[in-house]
């Protein structure tokens, strides 16, 4: 967060208190790095994603968009295996046109995670175990920003 994201006449009375977010990269990477790890194990993410002040911020969307585009295959494999049944709903995405989207009313569409597709198996399966435990599974499946795409419908298809 900078400065301007301090407001003396919030509305709010928490936003007139911040700290400061260093211009450090070493600092300002720390903090990317383990406000993502609590964002993999979040029960909402949207509300995660919405909550933090600093998601209004275009160096800190930058700075998060290339920390998540700089994820490798097995780091990207392990997110499948232990994030959130939320965080393989919202985060997840099949294809670019999916990917980043800057859109004020969900802010969450401004980053994604590509699934290679060597992976979209794993991911499946994993997807597939956290609906089994939904309460509600047609609205586990709704709530999964690649539902409608094509090729993860095709592959659910032959898996199931």
């Amino acid at each position: 967060m900078t400065e301007d994201d301090i407001r003396d006449n919030a509305v709010n009375r928490y936003e007139t208190f911040g700290i400061v977010i260093s211009d450090d990269e070493y600092v300002f990477q720390q903090y990317i790095e383990r406000w993502f790890e609590c964002l993999t194990e979040a029960d909402s993410v949207k509300e995660c994603i919405n909550a933090n002040r600093s998601v209004l911020d275009v160096s800190f969307r930058t700075a998060l968009r290339t920390y998540i585009k700089q994820q490798d295959k097995e780091e990207i494999q392990s997110l499948i295996q232990t994030g959130s049944s939320d965080f393989l709903n919202t985060m997840f995405v099949l294809t670019d046109n999916e990917k980043v989207i800057d859109n004020e009313d969900n802010q969450f569409e401004c980053f994604g995670i590509f699934i290679p597709v060597d992976l979209l198996e794993e991911y499946i399966t994993r997807w597939i175990d956290c609906m089994t435990k939904a309460d509600s599974m047609m609205e586990f499946v709704r709530a999964n920003r690649s539902s409608m795409n094509i090729l993860l419908q095709s592959y659910l298809e032959a898996y199931i």
